[in-house]
């Protein structure tokens, strides 16, 4: 199932000196992917009650992109052009916030069937101008109190939700359902957030369209702009690796080399040196084995020179040169593989 999401989140502070609203969210959710997209402008004279003001965050988080594709999640600040990924990350990313927008996970957490049951529950019918409710209160032991309203005539479909704490408590409000294969689906959705009883944020939710035609895979990729810095989490790595985006040129070569180096540390010798050296002679056709690059490895020092990758790179057969250039000058060198 696929739903369009777009909502006008708006937080508030209490002293009403600043006021920054969401203009725009736009999310879209398959199965155990989802792409979610931030736009947000401010109003008011952004002055924050802590004397801080809002154009930095305005300035660095205004439009910004988080995408999972099941194995990868990427968050993308347009802003500064700057990427976050994580491959295969430890962390469960759950659909939340506006993917779910207010909807309850029946069946998950306190809202398993076990859970459920465990709890003292009390229900009232009540005939209302709208027709006939059900109020449905909830108390889970060490939890807060949940209260239900209930619509019988729409197999009990939750009209309103509530969750209550000493000091605070959540409201939500479902409308606007449609009957979609069997199930009813609120098209509307109103999410009030109260401390001390006074209002503090509220969310209000249009679900544009639901759709059951799986969605195109190049929705749950993000577009970076070109020399967009990329942060690059994995597992495999006890540091993240950083590049710079570059349309046209496929990085993921470079990184699975990476990766491999990581996976064979401990087992040989190794150092950037081997890297760029394996790199060099493979690009240029040849081959090398791990004898090789772990013969140019210092015994003492671990270190690789120049010299004994030059070494390396002639007995495979091939010449090298060194240049002094410009970085911009080295785009000259089309049939060369460069070493800085």
């Amino acid at each position: 199932m696929e739903a369009r999401r777009q909502g006008y989140p708006v937080l508030e502070w209490r002293d009403e000196l600043m006021l920054i609203e969401e203009e725009s969210t736009y999310a879209r959710e398959e199965r155990n992917r989802f792409t979610w997209q931030i736009q947000i402008s401010s109003d008011g004279d952004g002055v924050h009650p802590n004397g801080q003001g809002t154009k930095d965050f305005l300035e660095w988080n205004h439009d910004r992109t988080f995408v999972w594709d099941g194995q990868t999640y990427t968050l993308y600040f347009k802003p500064g052009n700057h990427a976050i990924v994580y491959e295969n990350p430890s962390m469960p990313v759950n659909v939340n916030g506006p993917l779910t927008a207010g909807c309850i996970p029946w069946g998950q957490g306190i809202f398993t069937l076990q859970s459920l049951s465990a709890a003292q529950s009390t229900a009232i019918r009540v005939q209302t101008e709208e027709g006939l409710r059900i109020h449905l209160s909830v108390q889970p032991a060490d939890r807060p109190l949940m209260q239900f309203v209930l619509d019988p005539a729409r197999d009990d479909v939750v009209l309103s939700y509530t969750l209550l704490r000493p000091d605070s408590k959540v409201v939500q409000m479902y409308g606007n359902f449609i009957e979609h294969q069997g199930q009813w689906i609120p098209m509307n959705i109103l999410i009030d957030r109260y401390d001390n009883g006074q209002l503090l944020t509220s969310d209000t939710w249009e679900i544009i369209s639901v759709e059951d035609t799986l969605p195109e895979p190049d929705l749950f990729t993000v577009s970076l702009r070109d020399k967009a810095l990329v942060e690059c989490h994995s597992p495999l790595l006890a540091k993240p690796v950083f590049y710079r985006h570059s349309r046209g040129r496929d990085i993921e070569p470079l990184l699975e080399k990476r990766f491999m180096a990581a996976l064979k540390k401990g087992l040989r010798k190794q150092n950037c040196g081997t890297v760029a050296a394996e790199k060099i002679i493979s690009e240029l056709g040849g081959s090398v084995t791990d004898s090789d690059l772990e013969s140019l490895v210092d015994e003492l020092s671990g270190d690789t020179s120049l010299y004994q990758v030059q070494q390396l790179v002639q007995q495979k057969g091939l010449s090298v040169q060194p240049v002094k250039t410009s970085t911009s000058g080295l785009g000259r060198y089309k049939d060369a593989q460069i070493l800085l």
